[in-house]
């Protein structure tokens, strides 16, 4: 490698979030011949594109990129390493590594930066160790990161609060912590987060959080300014009637939340509809949270409604009075899916509900499986979340 060639090399991995030094980089490769050029600028033009753009197999440029990652994938990715994984290519290098054990970071981060304009991790650990988190939480090479995804890493309250306190992560967007044991206290150290003004996906499911770590997130969830995605699927927030909880939701973006199987029933979704103040909420899943039709009556009657595209409410044990309230409801002219699967309504319900919503009914009774959209003609401008 030239003195030259390394220079540019070494810019693009000093400054892996920025397009100009890849660019630049493949303007050097372009002058050598180098077919590597084309698929840098590729990928940089296909990183940019609407996520429903993406998702035309078609496109001539997507083609091209799976013709190019076939010919020359093999010769482009690093080498290996012990407990070290290299996953897609970004931008015109491979950014996502995935790393067995916490030590295979902390012994190999070095090479992999070096080799890398890494930009998502994913770590996987059968139990995190403190002292191996905490040199993680130092580690200057997380100022990289914008995906990180440490789900099933076993990391305790006291670990979220070392990764809370680490200045490095000030670039992060996504976060995945789903299946640790956080609890109230991790999601308290969560909260106050040094990067929560950035982050714009936040997945917590499977933590046992309860109403006191619900809470803790409610009273800093405006200095979540960028939150656009909350998962709290299979928690344990329950009826939210925890003395001294009530504080108002106010993420000021958020548009998907998920509260699949979190025992609300009737008085969590009234309190939650108190107190959400999300005026871009488009999304809400409340599927199989024992939820019945005077839940679903509170429900219908919340102006939170007014912007709702999908709304989850499968495997609750609605009557037909539940079905009565979404008709007559006021603010759910936006939607383009309800989904009511494995709900006992009668026909004649089922029938004044489509006569009411059309296709964007899903409706099935409790002996039938949930099926998938019928059809994409009603599908809202994102990915429906079953």
């Amino acid at each position: 490698m030239t003195a030259h060639h390394e220079e540019l090399y070494q810019s693009v991995l000093a400054e892996p979030l920025d397009d100009a030094p890849r660019l630049v980089y493949a303007d050097w490769l372009e002058e050598q011949g180098d077919p590597r050029a084309e698929f840098i600028r590729l990928q940089i033009e296909l990183s940019h594109l609407s996520s429903k753009t993406k998702k035309d197999k078609n496109d001539p440029r997507l083609l091209r990129e799976q013709r190019l990652l076939h010919e020359y994938g093999r010769s482009w990715t690093p080498p290996s390493m012990k407990w070290v994984h290299w996953r897609d290519f970004l931008r015109g290098w491979v950014g996502q590594v995935h790393i067995i054990g916490w030590d295979g970071f902390t012994d190999f981060a070095d090479r992999i930066f070096a080799s890398a304009p890494v930009t998502h991790l994913l770590m996987t650990s059968p139990k995190a160790n403190s002292r191996c988190v905490q040199r993680f939480a130092q580690s200057k090479y997380l100022r990289h990161l914008v995906h990180l995804n440490l789900s099933g890493t076993s990391l305790s309250a006291e670990d979220m609060q070392r990764l809370s306190d680490s200045p490095h992560l000030r670039h992060l967007t996504q976060l995945n912590l789903c299946e640790n044991p956080l609890q109230d206290e991790g999601l308290a150290a969560l909260a106050s987060a040094t990067f929560r003004d950035r982050v714009e996906s936040l997945q917590l499911r499977a933590n046992n959080i309860q109403p006191a770590g619900w809470e803790a997130l409610a009273r800093r969830s405006a200095s979540w300014s960028q939150l656009q995605e909350l998962d709290l699927d299979n928690n344990a927030l329950g009826p939210l009637n925890l003395p001294g909880t009530g504080s108002p939701v106010r993420f000021p973006r958020l548009k998907k939340l998920f509260l699949i199987r979190n025992h609300l029933g009737d008085s969590g979704v009234e309190r939650l509809m108190k107190s959400l103040e999300c005026p871009e909420l488009k999304i809400l899943n409340l599927d199989q949270n024992q939820i019945t039709s005077a839940g679903v009556e509170a429900l219908a009657q919340s102006p939170n409604l007014q912007h709702i595209q999908y709304l989850g409410l499968n495997v609750n044990p609605l009557s037909d009075a539940a079905a009565l309230a979404l008709i007559e409801s006021p603010y759910l002219s936006n939607i383009k899916g309800l989904s009511l699967q494995r709900v006992p309504f009668s026909k004649s319900m089922v029938q004044a509900l489509k006569r009411r919503f059309g296709k964007k009914v899903y409706h099935s009774s409790p002996s039938r499986s949930i099926s998938l959209l019928p059809s994409e003609d009603t599908s809202p401008d994102f990915d429906i979340p079953f």
